[in-house]
């Protein structure tokens, strides 16, 4: 693996090899970068899905060290391609939001991170969506938390009730219930909202310090 690194990056690889020399003495970059995506990994997990937080074992020596090249000025930035998701198909016409009979009562009861936690080992951290022929979706990026039986029409936030689906697939979930114009409107309404609470907090007066 080959990047360019901007001198402000290289200088954090650089502090993170001296400090590591107690555990890394030889300084490999590919150790210490898999040592920093573990924890970045583990970080998103736990706020986003609240996972416990666990001792990851590191292998030194699991395979050989890739190659990266630091040089110079920051190289320009670019946006990356959006993520890939399987294609979206029409929801069938029977509704598909009635909650299954939960087979463990208390996995399915949990609420709050415990629902988080037993969510992400029912679903594998994947798009629960599947289409007419039962091809389920391969999307991991932009998952939410869906409700099968819709909050707004009485569905409990609990596990047996939540389900994670990739953004396009919640969002067509959310049509067949209330329609595709009520979603369009409401879509909009949270934009305009976002949009106004920007403007306003950039028009705020800048408090001044007494003199």
């Amino acid at each position: 693996m080959q990047f360019t690194a901007s001198a402000a990056l290289k200088e954090k690889l650089d502090l993170s090899r001296d400090l590591l020399r107690h555990a890394i003495p030889s300084g490999d970059l590919g150790d210490i970068l898999h040592r920093a995506i573990d924890l970045l990994i583990e970080d998103i997990m736990r706020r986003r899905f609240g996972k416990r937080r666990k001792k990851i074992a590191h292998d030194t020596h699991a395979s050989a060290s890739p190659t990266i090249d630091l040089v110079g000025p920051p190289a320009p930035t670019f946006s990356p391609p959006p993520a890939t998701t399987a294609a979206i198909e029409p929801f069938p016409d029977t509704p598909p939001r009635a909650p299954p009979p939960p087979s463990n009562l208390d996995a399915a009861s949990a609420t709050g991170r415990a629902a988080h936690r037993a969510i992400c080992e029912r679903d594998g951290l994947r798009c629960t969506w599947r289409g007419p022929d039962g091809t389920r979706c391969t999307s991991r990026a932009w998952l939410e938390l869906d409700h099968r039986h819709p909050r707004g029409l009485g569905g409990p936030s609990n596990a047996a009730n939540l389900r994670h689906l990739c953004k396009a697939h919640n969002r067509r979930a959310a049509e067949h219930v209330y329609g595709t114009q009520h979603i369009h409107h409401t879509i909009q309404r949270e934009q305009l909202q976002r949009e106004r609470a920007r403007l306003d907090k950039r028009t705020q007066p800048t408090p001044t310090s007494p003199r």
